[in-house]
């Protein structure tokens, strides 16, 4: 499905594969850009379903009943291959701090590392983009980090991830 508020940006990268999703998978993109963000999934050839600036602008990237390559080696409740089943949205956000990182929106400390803040206009469009995905796939009931369903192999989105803030998604 076409969410028609994105603005639609899309990808080549993909088996051109029917899902029913159950599941959205959260994603940091370790970038601070949308060009940043959009010449690394091309350059890796990968997908996801959307990539949310930080201002909160939504960019559609695949049909939500489409594959994306966006999980890599992955379980969720004892089923393997996630992209099978599932919805990849990409927050832009550097993630932990590396040299020449720039963030706007500040950074926080957890662990001994500088994590990338969060920013308001973001989450606002995340909880209204799952909104929408919840009512136009009902069984898609799921809201995981990446981290959740590729455990020592990926951290994102991160520790400081606000999940409290979609917790009435996250179930």
């Amino acid at each position: 499905m076409i969410y028609k508020n994105a603005h639609q940006k899309p990808t080549a990268h993909h088996p051109n594969m029917e899902i029913k999703p159950e599941l959205v998978v959260l994603h940091y993109t370790a970038t601070t850009s949308m060009a940043q963000t959009l010449h690394i999934l091309n350059a890796r050839r990968l997908s996801v379903h959307f990539v949310l600036s930080h201002n909160g602008k939504i960019f559609q990237l695949l049909d939500t009943e489409k594959k994306a390559w966006h999980a890599g080696a992955s379980c969720f409740q004892d089923r393997d291959n996630v992209n099978d089943f599932s919805i990849g949205i990409e927050l832009i956000n550097p993630g932990f701090y590396k040299k020449k990182s720039f963030w706007r929106y500040g950074w926080s400390v957890q662990a001994g590392r500088k994590w990338g803040n969060w920013p308001r206009q973001q989450l606002n469009s995340l909880n209204t983009l799952l909104l929408w995905i919840r009512s136009q796939h009902p069984q898609c009931k799921h809201v995981v980090g990446h981290n959740e369903i590729a455990p020592g192999r990926k951290m994102d989105p991160g520790p400081l991830f606000p999940w409290s803030k979609i917790k009435r998604y996250k179930i």
